[in-house]
């Protein structure tokens, strides 16, 4: 039976792309998307969801331009065998999810006393507090670790500390938020976007150099990124990520949803 869950959580996924890259609106197909990129080594992308193997040998028999790219969200030796010459693989990808609180909450000054609700400092949503006196909240209200909740509008983003010998910078512009990470010489050191669509947000392009890996860097550009969405109204954050990356995102509280195989087609000069 077909996993709807992970058909909508794509679609959510590849709205936010599409504002974070530039890129064409979605096409609706019967198997998923098509989205244009207009790159030249990433003309266009085929997304399935839910990839079969008939929709994807359709496809493959389809392509002869170069730069056409398959986003297939199933395990790579599971599709593999479904398409010919001239699909390269990529790097394995990993859908995740996260429902996107600030790392610290609070309600507003109250006359009772607030009592903590503490969580691992490890997480993206390291401590809460309740008022415990009688108190007007929002109907709407969001899950702590230990089961409680809180109402949205007690939450106030904590944005983090940045570590000593950089400075981070960040802008928006189009709808799509970018952090800057660099040291205090200017050095580029780490970076990383995040695109809003209403409640939902797409984070897209993290990277940290080399040389400053096992910093920190990465978790800074991350939380920063989901402070800000957070702050912009958005509750659920999606990303596509990389092997490296998936233990950061894990350990910032993000699931795993799915995998993703990535192709491209490049045929061989003898092919063309």
């Amino acid at each position: 039976m077909p996993d709807t869950r992970i058909s909508e959580l794509v679609r959510i996924w590849i709205d936010g792309w599409v504002v974070s890259r530039g890129s064409s609106d979605p096409i609706d197909e019967p198997w998923g998307w098509t989205i244009d990129v207009g790159q030249p080594k990433h003309v266009a992308r085929h997304v399935l969801p839910e990839p079969s193997e008939g929709d994807v040998r359709k496809i493959v028999a389809a392509t002869s331009a170069p730069g056409t790219w398959l986003k297939l969200f199933a395990e790579e030796q599971a599709v593999l065998p479904w398409v010919g010459p001239g699909w390269r693989c990529d790097s394995p990808g990993f859908l995740m999810s996260c429902h996107l609180v600030p790392r610290q909450a609070a309600f507003a000054p109250s006359r009772h006393p607030a009592r903590t609700l503490a969580a691992p400092a490890e997480s993206p949503r390291t401590s809460s507090t309740r008022a415990s006196g009688r108190h007007t909240e929002s109907t709407h209200r969001t899950p702590l670790l230990d089961g409680q909740t809180l109402p949205d509008a007690a939450l106030v983003p904590v944005r983090p500390e940045v570590p000593a010998g950089y400075t981070l910078t960040s802008w928006t512009r189009g709808g799509v938020s970018r952090v800057l990470v660099r040291t205090r010489a200017g050095h580029f050191a780490a970076r990383g976007q995040v695109a809003q669509v209403g409640a939902h947000a797409m984070v897209d392009q993290v990277e940290t150099a080399v040389e400053h890996r096992r910093k920190g860097l990465g978790g800074l550009v991350m939380r920063t990124l989901q402070s800000t969405a957070y702050e912009a109204g958005a509750r659920t954050g999606l990303l596509v990520g990389t092997p490296e990356g998936r233990a950061l995102y894990s350990s910032l509280g993000w699931t795993m949803r799915s995998p993703m195989t990535s192709l491209w087609y490049e045929p061989s000069e003898a092919a063309q």
